[in-house]
């Protein structure tokens, strides 16, 4: 399997650019949010003038992508945020999620990660990636620090701080969805008793070089 990479800024782009690549991601995007519009897509890839657009190539066929942005904290560190990341069904379990979360922190070199997710796989690939720094985790009260740097990137949704939970952000009902059965029970569990249908985890994790 001949895996190309490429990525894009879409602040540097122009419109029949922008165009193309929405189509690019198109079938993605629609596959896990059915009835989604070319100008919702537009706008989750070019959510920021900072984000960055990862496509994974099977020839000319787009089998994952991923949206990620640097923003820059009150406190004067760089946290790498992840806007979204999708993988073809028939491309599971190659490693491409992991894939495209090191090609991020490789090129922008952050001080933090962090994403939003109900997915339990997701956390899953975090933990192996970011071990004991990966929050949040279960019976552990983040410290002050962290709790500011997660209310800073929730964007004022409703934030439960010290449980790093944003609730009613999804407007699908994802309950039913494969993912929700990952390989660690411990992990189920967690998603499954703290997360309503609607809500996310903010995941968080300081680098290790920090």
């Amino acid at each position: 399997m001949d895996i190309q990479h490429e990525m894009i800024i879409p602040a540097f782009c122009n419109k029949d650019e922008i165009d193309k690549l929405v189509e690019q991601v198109y079938q993605l995007f629609t596959w896990y949010s059915p009835g989604a519009t070319r100008e919702k897509i537009r706008s989750r890839l070019c959510a920021s003038l900072d984000a960055h657009v990862d496509l994974l190539l099977d020839g000319e066929f787009t089998v994952a992508f991923a949206v990620c942005m640097p923003i820059f904290l009150d406190n004067g560190e760089v946290c790498l945020f992840r806007h979204g990341t999708i993988i073809d069904h028939s491309y599971r379990s190659h490693g491409f999620y992991r894939k495209l979360l090191e090609i991020g922190l490789v090129r922008h070199k952050p001080d933090w990660h962090a994403t939003r997710t109900q997915n339990p796989r997701v956390y899953e690939t975090w933990q192996r990636i970011h071990g004991k720094e990966l929050l949040p985790k279960p019976l552990h009260t983040p410290a002050e620090r962290e709790k500011k740097i997660a209310v800073e990137l929730a964007h004022g949704t409703h934030f439960e701080r010290d449980l790093l939970i944003a609730r009613n952000v999804y407007h699908e009902d994802r309950s039913s969805a494969d993912y929700h059965l990952c390989r660690d029970e411990n992990i189920r569990l967690f998603f499954q008793q703290s997360l309503g249908v609607h809500d996310a985890f903010l995941l968080l994790a300081r680098m290790k070089n920090v």
